[in-house]
């Protein structure tokens, strides 16, 4: 049967005491990391759907279907959603 020391990996041995500095992890405050988060949101909302009153000039102008305005549209909500998991 194999002792317990045995069975440790090569990563395991390695491992750095609990008050070295590349162990210390910077902590954030949960009011700055609301504000981070709101911030983040407020910049998605105004900025990733700027371009949306445009789409029906686009499609009048440019002769698109109805389809392909709804796809952008689609589209910037999957940006969005992308930006916001992301971040």
């Amino acid at each position: 049967m194999a002792t317990s020391s045995s069975l440790r990996s090569r990563d395991t041995d390695t491992v750095q005491p609990p008050d070295s500095p590349a162990s210390v992890r910077r902590q954030v405050s949960r009011r700055t990391g609301f504000w981070f988060a709101a911030i983040a949101f407020t910049v998605l909302m105004a900025c990733g759907m700027a371009p949306t009153p445009l789409w029906p000039m686009y499609r009048a102008h440019d002769g698109f279907s109805a389809t392909t305005t709804t796809v952008a549209f689609a589209m910037l909500v999957v940006g969005a959603a992308a930006g916001f998991l992301a971040l």
